[in-house]
């Protein structure tokens, strides 16, 4: 029995040692082994462990590596959950300017579109935290306003509070909203080079134009093996489902 349990221990001391953490990916990456830190790294993913950093240490690997749409799909997806780092945001830009997608960006308009530049100043779950504190805030300043007797200290409690409950609905409003065009937008990078774009799901239409590795499209519509998008220009059309990978699967 204590040789089964010594086996057993063994066994589980091995297994966590071959687990790959964040400190094996960046020491490969400090050694600019970009090829090995970016297999640890997508690891990590695969094991269920996700986060901004992570996405971003990616992305670096593949720009090095000069591949160009995992490089642009990882810092998309660092940008998602932190859409406030500016070193994500400027690697993207690159990453993006890397491109040879000549596909142009046009400006946001219309209120759906201001309220994302809006909320994105912050990630959803970050809009849920802030919501959360400014109901503790919006609570204490109620208890303070309810048991003072001083009437400028009432009036003081009062704009507290009611200045609370403003950010707190702000708060709620953002982060719901951010959250369902996120997962609603669907938007996709384009993996595979010189992908034709079509007029309809099939191969004989006619090809309106061809997308670079690295393009962004917004998926509105699955029918088989094709997906309807729509290009960041507005134009839309059916591209082949095994040419891009997905933001929000």
């Amino acid at each position: 029995m204590k040789k089964l349990i010594l086996v057993v221990c063994f066994g589980l001391v091995i297994s966590l040692k071959a687990q790959p953490t964040l400190e094996m990916g960046n020491q490969r990456y400090a050694q600019k082994d970009y090829a090995g830190a970016a297999q640890i790294y997508e690891a990590i993913l695969v094991s269920g462990k996700e986060s901004a950093g992570l996405h971003f240490n990616l992305g670096n690997c593949y720009y090095h590596l000069h591949q160009i749409a995992p490089a642009i799909y990882a810092f998309e997806k660092a940008h998602l959950l932190d859409p406030t780092d500016d070193a994500i945001a400027n690697n993207l830009d690159f990453a993006r300017k890397r491109s040879l997608d000549a596909t142009p960006n046009l400006p946001s308009v219309g209120f759906e579109k201001i309220m994302v530049n809006l909320t994105e100043a912050l990630h959803y779950e970050s809009w849920a935290i802030l919501s959360v504190v400014f109901s503790g805030l919006v609570l204490l300043f109620f208890v303070g306003y309810y048991l003072t007797k001083n009437t400028q200290r009432k009036r003081i409690y009062f704009a507290l509070m009611s200045g609370g409950v403003l950010i707190l609905l702000i708060s709620v409003f953002a982060g719901f909203f951010q959250r369902n065009y996120i997962r609603n937008e669907h938007p996709a990078i384009v993996f595979k080079d010189n992908t034709s774009v079509h007029r309809l799901p099939t191969y004989q239409s006619g090809s309106l134009l061809k997308l670079r590795e690295g393009a962004k499209v917004y998926i509105t519509e699955k029918s088989g093996q094709w997906l309807l998008v729509k290009l960041t220009d507005e134009q839309t059309g059916w591209i082949e489902l095994n040419a891009v990978k997905e933001l929000n699967p």
